[in-house]
């Protein structure tokens, strides 16, 4: 599944004159109608905290550059959605929070295996739910 950025054409093409959009307006109908259009996959939410000894920050800064470099793997496939970190009071980082979605629970189960923060124990718990993400 390819997606191509056509980013830089949003905000360009408007054949109705009375309807001003904005960019992020206009982005977000491409979303919608570029994932329509695409394969349906299962979608997944992942809620994970990471462990909370002392070092566990420093732990989780270390393995951050290959847990990114499968994020960017997972984008590159159309299996990423969206995520980001869950930040404690003081603002670090305790765990993540990402959706994903895959064709099958084999890719799922696949991807849980490959993940550093799963394999190289930055993530305490991992809880993953079916998901959709809505269509607005």
């Amino acid at each position: 599944m390819d997606f191509v950025d056509h980013s830089a054409n949003f905000g360009k093409i408007n054949h109705d004159t009375s309807v001003k959009r904005s960019k992020t307006e206009l982005y977000s109908c491409y979303l919608v109608a570029t994932l329509s259009n695409q394969k349906k996959m299962n979608q997944y939410l992942v809620t994970a905290y990471d462990y909370s000894n002392d070092g566990a920050l420093q732990h989780r800064m270390s393995v951050r550059p290959h847990h990114l470099d499968g994020v960017k793997e997972l984008k590159a496939n159309g299996n990423y959605v969206i995520g980001g970190a869950i930040l404690n009071d003081e603002g670090n980082m305790i765990g993540s929070v990402m959706i994903v979605q895959f064709e099958t629970d084999e890719e799922l189960q696949a991807w849980q295996l490959r993940e550093p923060y799963i394999s190289q124990k930055v993530w305490e718990t991992v809880d993953i739910k079916p998901f959709r993400v809505a269509a607005v």
